[in-house]
């Protein structure tokens, strides 16, 4: 993962035909202490697996554990069902990588652009036709 974030101050990291969200994940470690690398290639693995694809992510020690960052482009932050999935599944992650005494939360997530649908997303997508016989 690079520290390399550009410009973080909420401006557009691409066109306004785009969504981009930013999304900021904590770790409060107890007991395992984990280091660098084996965070940032943690957090990799799990940003690509939770998002598809990452515009950018940063991680940061703190006092006490870890903060994850990433600008993400294409999944809505407007959904609470999908925030609350990508909440639920942070947490998993850290309990495996951390142990159970850790605590992992979604600190905060915004939608940096594009909060109107427009593009592909509001495009009607044809598909093909299904047969009654199909679904036997």
């Amino acid at each position: 993962m690079t520290e390399r974030m550009g410009n973080w101050d909420g401006a557009s990291p691409n066109t306004r035909t785009q969504e981009w969200s930013y999304w900021r994940f904590e770790v409060q470690e107890a007991g395992r202490r984990q280091g660098r690398k084996e965070v940032e290639l943690n957090a990799a693995r799990w940003l690509r697996q939770g998002f598809g694809t990452v515009g950018e992510a940063r991680i940061t020690r703190t006092l006490d554990g870890w903060r994850i960052e990433a600008r993400v482009d294409g999944e809505s932050a407007a959904d609470p069902v999908y925030v609350e999935s990508v909440r639920r599944g942070f947490i998993r992650f850290v309990n495996q990588g951390w142990g159970l005494g850790a605590v992992g939360k979604l600190a905060d997530v915004r939608i940096l652009v594009g909060d109107m649908p427009v593009g592909p997303r509001s495009q009607m997508i044809v598909m093909p036709s299904i047969r009654p016989s199909d679904l036997l």
